[in-house]
């Protein structure tokens, strides 16, 4: 995910453009990240722990509950 990416340790920039469909009822937003991440098999070693669990977060999603 997005997260991930911008937390990975040699992502060195960024950029996010948005548009609204013609109707206004749609939003797209993309982002670029230099150099690409995400590596398949190394995220352990380029995304830093948590500095404390899930539980003790006082809201979290729903996705980030399933972790522990």
């Amino acid at each position: 995910g997005h997260f991930s990416q911008l937390i990975w340790k040699s992502t060195s920039k960024c950029g996010f453009g948005r548009a609204i469909s013609s109707d206004g009822k749609s939003a797209y937003v993309v982002g670029h990240y230099y150099p690409p991440g995400n590596v398949q098999g190394q995220f352990a070693e380029n995304v830093p722990r948590a500095k404390r669990p899930v539980k003790q977060c006082k809201s979290t999603s729903p996705n980030l509950r399933q972790l522990n």
